[in-house]
């Protein structure tokens, strides 16, 4: 396949560029043409490069996808566009991601993670609404949820085993 072996010669070629960067970065420092103070500023270009590494191994790809949004983040403060401090109010945002992975990753649907799946979207949309305050009540106010949803479950599967019989 073309695309695997491209993204194979691209994490071959990532960490060779991560070193030789590294180096001419030492390299500056020690002629006195670039101070380390100066490098401080892009250090998230590292987790970025790191990022892109692992976005191109399928096994690893939510770690990679994690990894530059982090590092692009990180450098977005550095360079004065955003607060990073601003940013962790989205935190919630990562569940509302894994419960929506889950619920359309097939393999996840065949092996009944679904229900796993709606209860991270809903806890997620539910603290993220808190987060930007436009939801008031306390997440422990609403506990029957998990009963709602475990009887929904409780109803799939017992329908899924009736029409599976027939």
């Amino acid at each position: 396949m073309p695309g695997a072996k491209s993204a194979s010669l691209l994490r071959g070629i990532i960490p060779g560029l991560i070193v030789l960067a590294v180096g001419v970065l030492f390299l500056l420092h020690t002629l006195d043409v670039m101070r380390f103070g100066e490098v401080r500023v892009y250090w998230p270009l590292l987790v970025i490069a790191g990022g892109v590494y692992w976005v191109l191994d399928p096994k690893s790809r939510a770690v990679g996808i994690v990894a530059v949004l982090v590092g692009v983040a990180f450098q977005a403060s550095n360079l004065g566009f955003i607060k990073i401090g601003d940013l962790f109010q989205f935190w919630p945002l990562i569940l509302v991601a894994l419960g929506i992975h889950l619920l359309l990753h097939e393999k996840a649907r065949q092996q009944g993670e679904w229900m796993t799946g709606a209860l991270l979207l809903t806890l997620g949309t539910i603290l993220q609404l808190q987060e930007l305050r436009l939801f008031h009540a306390s997440i422990w106010r609403l506990w029957p949820l998990l009963l709602i949803v475990a009887g929904f479950a409780m109803l799939r599967k017992t329908l899924r085993s009736r029409r599976a019989s027939h």
